[in-house]
């Protein structure tokens, strides 16, 4: 039940919740003090609050979550009851003012994310260097930084072979090019192969290290643990801390330390 309202409160912006949370609040003020003839499009209002209302009843008894972009319906509806709700102090001198600064500090935050707006995360939530401590899977981690694992393989020539373990798929030769060679936690350590780099996005390490939903913990040969005795020193959730981050969401490791 937590997820989905978790996802909302730590993928938006600052600016974007607070021009939410004060303009609902606002709307149903004027509801409660019997000000409905004061709401600009009172039907409007009616039609987009019974379907954001239904939405999110469905939305939170579905066990499906894997990602904020199923709330992406009703987030253009949240917006627009939330101006509606703006409207009751248009008159208050400063109103504008604050709604104003709060749209330049969610512009803000927007340009700020670039380029990785995928992995936006909110400070109040860890920021996007940690927000996969919130949530991974396609609210941190889709595959975005495959590009850019490329390019850093192109700028160490002295990396002739690299395992790799990417969320989206296995044809890494394809993608990478011939130094890399597809891996998982089962095939163990690469350097028993002469390969002394490793690159494992956050969404697959996370998978593999953190226990499973029923509390169980993984088995052992999908867990990492020979990475995980090889690299004591760990970051938050115990994973093991990268030598470098490609991006956002890969961690890579020099095996030969």
């Amino acid at each position: 039940l937590l997820y989905f309202p978790i996802s909302y409160l730590t993928k938006e912006t600052l600016g974007a919740l607070f021009i939410v949370i004060i303009g609902l609040i606002l709307g149903i003020g004027a509801l409660t003090k019997k000000k409905r003839r004061n709401l600009t499009k009172p039907t409007i209002a009616l039609g987009l609050t019974v379907f954001t209302i239904i939405y999110i009843a469905i939305t939170l008894r579905s066990s499906l979550n894997i990602g904020i972009r199923h709330l992406f319906p009703i987030i253009p509806p949240l917006y627009v009851l939330a101006l509606l709700g703006w409207q009751q102090i248009k008159e208050w001198k400063y109103s504008a003012w604050i709604l104003g600064s709060l749209v330049v500090i969610h512009v803000f935050a927007g340009i700020q994310s670039l380029p990785h707006p995928l992995s936006f995360y909110n400070s109040l939530s860890g920021g996007m260097k940690y927000g996969y401590l919130v949530s991974a899977d396609s609210n941190y981690d889709w595959g975005q930084d495959i590009n850019r694992l490329k390019q850093w393989i192109e700028a160490h020539p002295e990396v002739d072979t690299i395992a790799v373990d990417l969320f989206g798929g296995s044809k890494v030769e394809t993608l990478l090019g011939p130094q890399s060679v597809w891996w998982s936690s089962a095939k163990g350590n690469p350097r028993s192969y002469g390969i002394d780099y490793i690159a494992i996005s956050i969404n697959n390490l996370l998978n593999a290290t953190q226990r499973l939903e029923n509390g169980e913990p993984r088995k052992a040969v999908d867990s990492y643990l020979w990475l995980q005795e090889l690299r004591k020193e760990t970051t938050v959730k115990n994973l093991p801390a990268p030598d470098e981050r490609v991006g956002t969401s890969i961690f890579i490791y020099h095996l030969n330390k």
